[in-house]
């Protein structure tokens, strides 16, 4: 183990601090040996066995053999650990997570390479979204699937088989992005089983409809929604909708999807060039924030182009020699994930100049994914160089699966709203 190294120098990709074995002498006989990993953190595992010969024992040198070295017991269900090389001490909530939003880009990514080795692992990730759903509180109680926005990926499932909830907030943007991620896994397995359950995650949503075009934006643990609306979220809700008629031949998710691109519509200010970021009480505009996936993700869902220049003077920006786009306005550091919403959407004008600056912000992802190998084990950083505010929240400047999730979808020229390359 120990192949990359944290900032702090200990090994990434190994288990700190090491499990040992005692020292074993071996014979010309085969024998089996076990090594107890119960308790341990394994989301982040490459190189799990490392064999240490003593020149002293064997002055000579020495020759060996294994047969099949492998984990056994491996948890079935598990998700992948959305900041696997923070330190533990410095980032406690962010260590601890899986976030449903991540690993359904991840579920996506994998389904947009497509290999067989890919579609295994899309399958762990969407059962085990499934049998979250299915071991949810609310489920449980009566009141239908749902997912909450993050779990435990060190222990995913507590004794007594219930979900390992870490927030229990659920947003209706990042439930839209697991029912769009379950759509992909049925329409490669063909297995209803996963329809289904996108269908009675967007039955949940639905009930967070007002009186208004769109739908709420959460509900905190107790199942109250919130009264605000995100522009965002109502587009994550109209493409998983839209998808979800498609896949069901139900018409009525078409309408459903109407409603939240109808919103998504009503957002937009002519005058200022730009989406407005949602609503808050009685409907009133929310003009104390500006996103960026609120401006970029209209052109990948529906081709609407609108925004791209007021999106990109007001948020791009270079730092320390690479080019990218910030997660707001205040342009403090580049935030990769919406550099690679951008990369996507200019590719997806299908014009020389959208050609021309998706290269170019593919060529920035290429340069930071290059300089972070060392640390990232082939991932990329939420943001460069330095955290990136994000409301009244900072993305560290640490691998983050679901900004690499976003560079693949670059990479691949995959549009995840529509499920096709350009």
């Amino acid at each position: 183990g120990g192949v990359e190294s944290t900032p702090t120098g200990l090994p990434a990709d190994s288990i700190q601090p090491a499990v040992k074995s005692p020292v074993i002498t071996l014979t010309k006989k085969w024998k089996k040996y076990t090594i107890s990993l119960k308790g341990q953190n394994l989301s982040n595992v490459v190189a799990a066995l490392t064999v240490i010969v003593k020149r002293r024992f064997n002055p000579s040198g020495a020759r060996f053999y294994l047969a099949a070295p492998a984990f056994v017991g491996l948890p079935k269900y598990r998700l992948i650990q959305s900041y696997p090389f923070l330190e533990k001490k410095r980032h406690p909530h962010l260590y601890n997570a899986a976030f449903v939003y991540d690993n359904a880009l991840a579920l996506i990514a994998f389904a947009s390479r497509g290999s067989p080795s890919d579609w295994q692992r899309a399958k762990i990730l969407a059962d085990s979204l499934i049998y979250l759903s299915k071991h949810d509180p609310d489920f449980l109680n009566g009141l239908g699937s749902r997912l909450r926005d993050v779990y435990s990926p060190i222990q995913l499932i507590k004794e007594g088989s219930q979900a390992n909830i870490v927030d229990p907030t659920t947003q209706t943007g990042n439930l839209a992005w697991v029912i769009l991620a379950l759509c992909r896994y049925y329409e490669h397995s063909g297995k209803m089983v996963y329809l289904r359950e996108a269908e009675k995650l967007a039955d949940w949503i639905v009930r967070r409809r007002g009186n208004s075009n769109g739908y709420t934006g959460d509900a905190g643990g107790e199942s109250k929604s919130s009264f605000w609306k995100s522009t965002e979220h109502n587009l994550d809700i109209a493409v998983a909708f839209r998808t979800l008629a498609r896949d069901s031949h139900k018409q009525i998710w078409a309408k459903r999807a109407n409603l939240a691109r109808d919103f998504v519509s009503e957002m937009w200010d002519k005058k200022a060039g730009h989406f407005w970021i949602g609503t808050v009480k009685k409907g009133k505009l929310n003009k104390d924030e500006l996103a960026i996936d609120a401006n970029l993700w209209p052109a990948l869902a529906f081709s609407n182009y609108k925004a791209l220049p007021w999106t990109q003077k007001h948020f791009s920006l270079t730092k320390m020699g690479i080019s990218g786009f910030d997660y707001d306005t205040d342009k403090d550091s580049i935030w990769l994930e919406g550099t690679a919403y951008a990369a996507l959407a200019y590719l997806s004008t299908n014009s020389r100049d959208g050609f021309r600056r998706y290269n170019f912000y593919l060529k920035q992802l290429i340069a930071l994914q290059n300089k972070f190998s060392l640390k990232a084990n082939g991932g990329v950083p939420a943001a460069y160089p330095k955290p990136v505010s994000a409301g009244s929240n900072k993305y560290p400047s640490s691998a983050h699966l679901g900004a690499t999730a976003w560079y693949i979808f670059a990479l691949e020229r995959y549009n995840p709203f529509t499920g096709f390359k350009s």
